[in-house]
């Protein structure tokens, strides 16, 4: 009966590799694949498992990226997110920002030391360089017969788009004349130095209303029915109302310019004697 259990020294060996395999070897090696597929969009890569998972990690993620077929390097996911099935895993990672090129990006996952998959290739478009210019120009009006021209300082300007979209807050714009921040809906804005020199940069090109508002010259009061029609139509009733109490107080002048990619456009206005 001895002899039964009695391992020869060839037995002896074998058992010994067989023990030496099963520990260097990875656990993926005699693991069932899990993961099904792997999906991505910019920022956020989804797993999905044949079997249901429990209280998955960050940790327990290995995500690799490639840009443009270029070197894999590893990227750390910040959130992990779970579906009521248990079997749909997304993962928070960090967002490829535009650059100048179409970018083509590969994202490869383990979970666990499990097989690795590959997303399909998702796209990251290029960055749209805008097409930009700037207006210039001197704001000036006429103190009196004696002194005669003097810089309109304070004087404010307002490029306003042809098209823009009048049901859009514009009630802090419509208050002052003044767009905070600069190009919100399309509006940008300047004022006139000590010198009643202004200078808007790098505004889109295209075509818009300049309102230009004087600072020291009053007006009589009224709106001419020409500007009433073309501002009544680019803001809101409320924002209407609130401007038209400046436009009252102080002269103004409202005409059409382009502003051209690349390019400097000079408009300049004197708006002669106070009405007051």
């Amino acid at each position: 009966m001895k002899n039964l259990f009695k391992l020869t020294n060839i037995t002896k060996i074998l058992i010994c590799a067989f023990l030496f395999v099963l520990t260097v070897t990875p656990n993926s090696v005699f693991a069932v694949t899990n993961t099904k597929k792997v999906s991505a969009i910019n920022g956020r890569v989804t797993v999905t498992f044949k079997y249901a998972v429990t209280t998955p990690k960050v940790t327990d993620f290995v995500v690799s990226q490639s840009i443009n077929k270029g070197t894999a390097k590893t990227i750390k996911a910040s959130k992990v997110t779970i579906n009521s099935t248990k079997k749909i895993v997304t993962l928070t990672i960090p967002v490829v920002a535009k650059t100048s090129v179409i970018q083509s990006i590969v994202y490869k996952v383990s979970y666990k030391k499990d097989t690795v998959v590959s997303s399909p290739a998702i796209s990251v478009a290029k960055v749209t360089v805008a097409k930009l210019g700037d207006i210039k120009g001197v704001v000036t009006w006429q103190y009196n017969t004696y002194v005669g021209t003097k810089p309109d300082t304070g004087a404010k300007i307002a490029l306003i788009p042809v098209n823009e979209d009048n049901t859009k807050d514009n009630s802090l714009f419509s208050l002052l004349i003044q767009q905070i921040p600069q190009g919100e809906n399309g509006i940008y804005t300047g004022k006139a130095d000590g010198y009643g020199s202004y200078e808007i940069d790098n505004v889109p090109a295209g075509q818009y209303y300049m309102l230009m508002v004087s600072s020291n010259t009053t007006s009589d009061m009224t709106i001419d029915a020409g500007s009433q029609q073309i501002l009544s139509s680019l803001f809101s009733a409320k924002d209407w109302t609130t401007m038209q109490l400046c436009l009252k107080l102080n002269k103004f002048l409202l005409q059409s310019v382009e502003v051209k990619q690349n390019a400097t456009i000079i408009e300049s206005n004197d708006f002669g004697n106070t009405y007051f």
